[in-house]
Formats: C-alpha cells, sequence, structure tokens
C-alpha cells in the first residue's frame, strides 16, 4: 500500500488516496466518496513524486481501477507552479 493523491480541476483539487496495486499500466486505488472522482484525474505517487495521467476503467464502492496514459512525470522537476503543492 502506497499514498498518493488524486487531483483534478487543474490541480485544484486533491484528495488523499491508497493505491494498492500498481503496474505501468494502471493501479487500484482507494479513496473515500469514490463516485466523486471524476473519470479522467492525476494520481500523484508521494513517496516517489511521480505524476501520472489516469482514466476510471471501473469503480466497486471505494475502490477505482484506472489505466495510465502517457508516461510518469516527475514532479520534483517540474517548474509548474500549480504543482508546488505536491512536492513538499
Amino acid at each position: 500500500m502506497k499514498s498518493a493523491k488524486i487531483t483534478f480541476g487543474d490541480f485544484i483539487f486533491a484528495r488523499d488516496c491508497t493505491v494498492r496495486d500498481i503496474s505501468a499500466s494502471g493501479a487500484r486505488v482507494t479513496v473515500t466518496g469514490a463516485n466523486e472522482i471524476p473519470n479522467e484525474f492525476y494520481l500523484v505517487m508521494m513517496t516517489n513524486r511521480m505524476m501520472h495521467r489516469a482514466h476510471v476503467a471501473w469503480r466497486k464502492g471505494d475502490t477505482l481501477g484506472v489505466t495510465f496514459e502517457g508516461e510518469a512525470e516527475n514532479i520534483a522537476r517540474s517548474d509548474d507552479p500549480r504543482l508546488r503543492q505536491f512536492k513538499a
């Protein structure tokens, strides 16, 4: 289990979540209020500061199955000021 954040709405909204399974192509994520999470969001892994663009493949209770689009981005190397909140 890994600590992560789901962010959406141009990085304005962020929710704490737990990643239970992760691979290069997707993950299984547990988040309170999963039904309120949009179908597309960014998943920020807090341990290594990597960010994945994610799409919801399925929902079951507070669990989401997501697929990743493209390569993960290292937010520690990003100059985007919207990502500052995830660097600390």
